[in-house]
């Protein structure tokens, strides 16, 4: 229940600071900022769940 509230909350967050970030940079550029960032999240986040006796 506490991570479902924590999700909303953070949504909301994100959501207001790109909204702040669009009034100084353009579109492309923050979509493009926003994209790399959520990739290397997603492989950092990604890295610990490969399998077993792989290096």
């Amino acid at each position: 229940m506490v991570s479902s509230v924590l999700v909303v909350i953070f949504y909301g967050l994100r959501l207001a600071l790109l909204t702040l970030a669009l009034e100084k940079i353009d579109v492309s550029v923050s979509y493009a900022i926003w994209s790399g960032v959520g990739i290397a999240l997603a492989a950092s986040d990604a890295a610990p769940l490969q399998p077993v006796g792989s290096s």
